[in-house]
């Protein structure tokens, strides 16, 4: 049997060698954001990032794949043990994060404290699948490395398995199966910064999701990046207290077309990141 994502470092990401790989920057071509990217060509997979000009205690995330990979996670501390791991997947048309830590190599479990919410442009399509999130209070954390450096390179580790998705695949906290790749790679954050990240956000909080037969994920280098000065706009709700089911942390709760769960599990409200995807996140 394959052992859950807890055991999938049983080396540990920290004992890893350092990917050959090189990160460059990377313009969306379903939104024109711009991010630096480390990318694996043997596995059509990347990881995005985007930090604000000035260092602050977030960061904007992007992960792309082909549409059967089964997950695709991240160590913000390089190493597996003490550092936020976040876990992203897609079942059907839903994107799903999960934030989570261990201080062995041992199944990790989903914390508190870092907030991460879906942005527009996540989806699937008939070829690749795309999770866009912003990571609040997700900069500094105490043990692991106990942080990312905002001011120069930083190492980040990454892992995803090439066809199993979760289970249940509908749950944030849902069992991830053993890595079949994972490694680690050296990112500058400075070449991540945007002087227009905020308006950045704001273009990727009103984004439609990805559909199938929408634009294909293509990669392109470019020195442009988004422009808007549209003021920043997130809309909030208070948790449900209608009757019926109850939707896991930081699954989808709302949304254009949604038929699920509305009610978000207590100590969540359920936020609109945009007309179609309001997901569950810690209040």
């Amino acid at each position: 049997m394959l052992a859950i994502f807890g055991f999938l470092l049983v080396i540990g990401l920290q004992a890893l060698s350092v990917s050959a790989q090189t990160v460059s920057r990377w313009c969306d071509s379903w939104t024109n954001v711009c991010f630096q990217r480390f990318y694996d060509a043997s596995i059509d997979t990347g990881w995005g990032y985007l930090f604000p000009s000035t260092p602050r205690t977030e960061f904007i995330g992007i992960f792309t794949a082909p549409v059967g990979v089964g997950w695709v996670g991240t160590s913000l501390g390089g190493g597996m043990r003490s550092n936020p791991l976040l876990l992203a997947w897609v079942n059907g048309q839903t994107p799903l994060i999960s934030v989570r830590s261990t201080a062995q190599y041992a199944p990790p479990s989903p914390i508190t404290g870092p907030r991460v919410t879906i942005l527009g442009s996540s989806g699937a399509n008939a070829t690749h699948q795309r999770i866009v999130y912003r990571c609040e209070n997700c900069t500094t954390w105490s043990g692991g490395t106990g942080g990312i450096n905002q001011n120069g390179n930083h190492m980040f580790g990454y892992a995803t398995h090439a066809n199993i998705k979760p289970s249940p695949p509908n749950s944030a906290t849902a069992g991830i199966q053993r890595h079949t790749l994972a490694n680690q790679f050296s990112l500058n954050t400075v070449d991540a910064r945007s002087t227009t990240y905020d308006a950045q956000l704001t273009l990727l909080v009103n984004t439609p999701p990805l559909v199938p037969g929408g634009p294909p994920i293509i990669i392109t280098t470019s020195s442009s990046s988004s422009t808007s000065t549209t003021p920043i706009t997130q809309t909030s709700t208070s948790t449900s207290t209608a009757p019926g089911p109850t939707q896991s942390l930081y699954g989808q709760c709302g949304g254009l077309g949604w038929s699920g769960p509305t009610q978000c599990p207590v100590g969540a409200v359920c936020r609109a990141a945009n007309n179609f995807f309001h997901q569950c996140v810690p209040a």
